[in-house]
């Protein structure tokens, strides 16, 4: 045991190292598509795919150790955590590969609670404090990755609601100019670009390969989980049931949109005041303070001490 205690300051800092590699490199890895599993097949097959990114030997070590846990973290996880991570990976925009986000999971629960055993069985079966602090850790570790996931997911909703009201402008000018909803849509996503103008790229490319309009919209807002595009989409699919015009629906949405973008830069505009109370209590107060007051007190300093009577 006592040389076995000599060894947990190496492994201890050593094992939280790992951690934190695997964790970078499985956030620098894209999601996987299609395309690529084709590739990755055409590799295993001694296929040339026209060149591509050497690893490193420490990556590799890395992909391999982050693959192994991937592996045991799917086979130890039930289909419907698999479908939720899934799902909150898609409405993060697929940052990372599902098997590789619920393999992170595991290496940054694990490695603390095995750096706890390890840390009591060579101290003292009795230092239960050290168990405890490794244990917290290991908690904070499991849940890390899904709060990093719940702020991705939350970024990226902001985003498609800023880009939200410029898109519906631009498609209400498409329509009423004489064009289809579709057409309108792939000018939208032409123009608009970004997170927005991907996910309704994707949504045309659904209605190509032959799903129904109401059908690619609805799993559009579905998945992005946006309120106001989920209203847009249901207005448009209850339209297009009661044969109403699009563009007179559209118009009615737009004009809401707007109302309700105005609201919100108010609201953002209201909060201001009270945001700023604890930098200026923290920063810019002390420092008036000290300039203002500053010289006083050192002059009031200098007098007392000339005239100590």
């Amino acid at each position: 045991m006592a040389e076995l205690s000599l060894y947990v300051p190496i492994l201890a800092p050593a094992a939280i190292f790992l951690a934190v590699a695997c964790l970078i490199y499985a956030l620098t890895i894209p999601g996987s598509s299609g395309i690529e599993a084709r590739l990755n097949l055409g590799r295993s097959v001694g296929v040339p795919t026209g060149g591509g990114e050497r690893s490193t030997p420490f990556s590799g070590v890395f992909s391999s150790l982050l693959g192994r846990f991937s592996r045991a973290a799917r086979a130890v996880s039930s289909q419907r955590k698999v479908d939720e991570a899934q799902q909150r990976l898609s409405q993060a925009g697929n940052p990372i590969n599902v098997n590789h986000f619920l393999g992170i999971r595991l290496i940054t629960a694990l490695l603390p609670l095995a750096i706890a055993i390890l840390t009591a069985v060579a101290t003292h079966p009795t230092n239960t404090k050290l168990v405890v602090i490794f244990g917290v850790v290991a908690l904070v570790g499991w849940r890390l990755p899904e709060v990093w996931l719940g702020r991705a997911v939350k970024a990226r909703r902001k985003r498609i609601q800023r880009s939200l009201p410029d898109a519906f402008d631009l498609i209400i000018v498409c329509v009423e100019a004489g064009h289809s909803l579709e057409a309108a849509l792939t000018i939208v996503s032409r123009k608009l670009g970004g997170v927005l103008g991907e996910e309704i790229e994707r949504m045309l490319r659904e209605i190509t390969m032959g799903k129904l309009r109401r059908e690619a919209l609805k799993d559009m807002a579905e998945r992005l989980q946006v309120q106001e595009l989920q209203t847009f989409v249901a207005a448009i699919n209850q339209a297009e049931q009661l044969g109403v015009g699009i563009a007179q629906v559209l118009r009615a949405h737009g004009d809401a949109m707007r109302v309700k973008r105005r609201q919100m830069a108010e609201e953002e505009a209201a909060k201001l005041p009270v945001k700023m109370l604890v930098p200026l209590a923290l920063f810019i107060f002390p420092s008036i303070m000290i300039v203002i007051v500053g010289p006083v007190v050192i002059t009031a300093l200098a007098v007392l001490g000339h005239h100590p009577g």
